[in-house]
């Protein structure tokens, strides 16, 4: 039974993987919800956790590579010299 399940989570990524270019990122965000709802139900609160901790990560890193994404370091200087100006 859980191999099911988890083979359906598998398949689940998959699949929205394949579809992930056509959609926008806040679409394909809300994708991922009922996935990890399904693993905490099903498969029990650690197994929810690492699906949630795999998604994060993998929506993480893929945003990384991204072109119309600014990097890490482009983000924190930018709210760096924001703070820094600002009047105390």
């Amino acid at each position: 039974m859980r191999e099911g399940i988890w083979l359906g989570i598998v398949v689940a990524y998959a699949l929205l993987a394949a579809v992930k270019p056509s959609l926008s990122d806040i679409a394909v965000s809300a994708l991922y919800i009922p996935i990890i709802c399904v693993a905490f139900w099903k498969l029990g609160e650690s197994a929810g956790w690492f699906v949630a901790l795999v998604t994060g990560l993998a929506t993480g890193f893929s945003t990384l590579g991204s072109h119309d994404t600014p990097e890490l370091g482009a983000i924190f200087a930018r709210n760096v010299s924001t703070i820094v100006r600002q009047p105390f």
